[in-house]
């Protein structure tokens, strides 16, 4: 089910004027870390992962544009300072 809505998503962020392509990129490597979860709710994801996706590569971008991304309402971030557990995402899907 969750495949369905997944396109309205991808639509809203490319058709929002705030978005630059940082931000997108960061989106779509979301995106893409979601479905591979295989999971409906949130997903775990590592800054690592996310910056070599979105082929980002300092971490002050990643985490500026992560944390925009949450505070426009396009994803909820829930940051893990542990080593070795991924910090936590939803993403939010606009219709």
């Amino acid at each position: 089910m969750r495949q369905h809505h997944i396109p309205f998503g991808l639509t809203a962020a490319l058709n929002d004027g705030r978005l630059n392509a940082w931000h997108l990129t960061i989106y779509f490597a979301l995106v893409e870390l979601f479905k591979r979860s295989n999971q409906d709710g949130p997903f775990s994801i590592s800054r690592k992962k996310v910056m070599e996706l979105s082929r980002i590569k300092a971490a002050p971008t990643y985490h500026k544009y992560i944390n925009e991304l949450q505070n426009l309402g396009y994803i909820q971030y829930h940051p893990s300072y542990h080593p070795k557990k991924g910090s936590s995402v939803r993403l939010v899907f606009r219709i």
